[in-house]
């Protein structure tokens, strides 16, 4: 288990901060951007000055965007409506709380599916993460050879879960997966760094694993904990990840995706959803902030201050030089 030993990390949490900041005082937002291609630029009530419209940005009432030749944006509302703007039929934008229903712009149908999570997904978003108060720790048993990786104090869904974690070349070992009451749910010889279990884990319960080489006991701190989502969050996921996937835009499928797993505690589908994204969009501050949060809640504490520091570094020199 994690012995929680304090490390000074401020510099890593406190400049992300400001991005919370940035919005305070400008009331709850209307819209969040969850695709954005070409020239797309966004003007403040109060500034004259355009500037580029960010993905994932949270957008206010009043906010004109400005799309330059090519532009074009997805654009997920409050009421679950996500609307397609282009440059060719609407060059400007004005976000009111009833914009969507305006001329000159696609609305995308959703399923009932696809609907609700749209809701809930902008919620998720605006209301962003809180890294100002993470606590970075030394983890005991840092140092032993086999590290467990994934599933990390992180829910999965109860069919198939994969298991990984890192080992000296040609390991081979067991898993053993205990439910609350001390039963053990798998206990299945492995060999290399992964197992997909072919079968289902109980739904909505929580769980421990480990892994152990052949002969040896797994130490006391190679334990992780997750639990399996229950069979209504479950069936309400699959149901909305396949609507999403099938009716959302292109360009908001991914971000759409992150943020569902995000709010059903599937950091580590989460992770693999943002990841691609910010890979692609290097100085967009709030993807960073996003994983840095999210490897913080999988353990990954090295690869969650290296993230938190690049949106700390985009915040403060907006160039990010």
């Amino acid at each position: 288990m994690v012995i929680r030993s304090l490390i000074l990390a401020l510099v890593a949490c406190a400049a992300v901060w400001s991005l919370a900041l940035a919005d305070a005082g400008r009331g709850a937002p209307l819209a969040i951007v969850t695709g954005v291609q070409g020239d797309v630029q966004v003007v403040v009530p109060g500034s004259a000055a355009p500037s580029p419209v960010a993905l994932g940005a949270n957008l206010y009432e009043k906010d004109e965007l400005r799309l330059g030749k090519g532009g074009q944006t997805t654009l997920l509302f409050e009421s679950g409506q996500i609307l397609e703007v282009t440059a060719a039929e609407k060059p400007t934008f004005t976000i009111t709380r009833d914009s969507y229903r305006g001329s000159g712009v696609q609305r995308v149908a959703l399923g009932k599916s696809g609907q609700d999570a749209a809701g809930s997904i902008f919620e998720t978003r605006s209301r962003g993460v809180n890294t100002g108060n993470l606590v970075f720790e030394r983890v005991r048993g840092s140092e032993d050879e086999v590290q467990l990786a994934r599933p990390m104090d992180s829910a999965v869904l109860a069919a198939n879960p994969t298991f990984a974690w890192t080992a000296p070349a040609g390991f081979k070992g067991r898993l053993v997966v205990t439910a609350q009451d001390g039963r053990k749910a798998i206990d299945a010889p492995v060999q290399g760094t992964s197992l997909t279990w072919t079968g289902s884990l109980p739904a909505g319960e929580s769980f421990t694993w480990t892994v152990a080489a052949d002969g040896e006991t797994a130490p006391e701190e190679r334990v992780a904990e997750f639990k399996t989502l229950s069979e209504a969050d479950q069936k309400a996921l699959v149901a909305a990840r396949a609507d999403i996937e099938k009716n959302a835009p292109a360009m908001s499928c991914q971000l759409m995706l992150g943020l569902l797993y995000r709010q059903a505690g599937l950091y580590h589908d989460a992770i693999a959803s943002f990841e691609p994204l910010s890979a692609s969009n290097p100085d967009n501050a709030w993807l960073h902030e996003e994983l840095g949060w999210l490897f913080y809640q999988v353990g990954q504490l090295e690869r969650s201050k290296v993230e938190l520091k690049k949106a700390g570094k985009i915040v403060a020199t907006p160039d990010g030089k």
